[in-house]
């Protein structure tokens, strides 16, 4: 009975509100199938493990090795690609909260391989000004979304954004590095101390958001810090 009455609300519910795919604009599912078979995954084996980058190999590149990343391991699961990049778009910009937490699970088996290897998942932060705008950060609802596959803990006001900056996908690569130059503190003392700390972002293009927050956990003598984008632009 009781599950009969919460298959008619469902479909209530489809009918008031249809979903409509993130990636084509399709009517039906978060994700038709179509799309799923386009997005790119990043394989660790053939990406550098501090960008992401493509390389046919899984070695650190040269732009790493020539720049100072301020962490010591990165997680990449998507390219930056069509159907992805619109999806993404809809998640950050359209308010699609689900469209985001779909994304981490269609990564389920990726992402369950960080069960363990952290204590504390730290989301990139944004400002007052900017949460009231857009009414969440993408990045918390990607943490929290890895957390409840791998169980570890988000720590989402330790690492704040203490000055609003401008949107970085405005901007070329030395305004970018300039724009987030101290954009970030950590709010009370001791909490990352000997911690495995693992940032989440949404996304990599340049890299300097993550490394900047990266540089600021560091100063806290955390045991390691890694980043994490869901995507990483090609």
């Amino acid at each position: 009975m009781i599950s009969s009455v919460l298959e008619f609300l469902n479909s209530a519910l489809g009918l008031l509100f249809p979903e409509f795919c993130a990636g084509c604009g399709e009517k039906g599912r978060t994700f038709c199938d179509t799309c799923k078979t386009k997005i790119d995954f990043v394989d660790p084996n053939y990406s550098c493990p501090l960008c992401g980058r493509f390389l046919g190999h899984g070695v650190v590149c040269g732009e790493c090795i020539e720049s100072k990343r301020n962490y010591s391991n990165g997680f990449f699961i998507y390219y930056y690609t069509e159907p992805l990049r619109n999806a993404i778009h809809e998640f950050k910009f359209e308010k699609r909260k689900k469209v985001g937490r779909m994304m981490v699970r269609m990564a389920e088996k990726r992402i369950s391989e960080l069960r363990g290897r952290f204590d504390y998942l730290l989301p990139v932060p944004i400002t007052e000004k900017r949460l009231k705008e857009r009414g969440f950060n993408q990045a918390y609802i990607l943490a929290m979304e890895i957390s409840r596959i791998t169980k570890i803990p988000v720590l989402p006001n330790v690492l704040i954004k203490i000055r609003d900056t401008k949107d970085q996908y405005t901007l070329d690569k030395d305004e970018r590095k300039r724009n987030i130059k101290g954009a970030f503190a950590i709010k009370g003392k001791n909490s990352l101390v000997k911690k495995r700390t693992l940032i989440v972002d949404d996304l990599f293009t340049t890299g300097y958001t993550l490394m900047e927050a990266a540089r600021v956990v560091a100063n806290q003598k955390p045991e390691s810090v890694s980043v994490f984008a869901l995507a990483r632009a090609l």
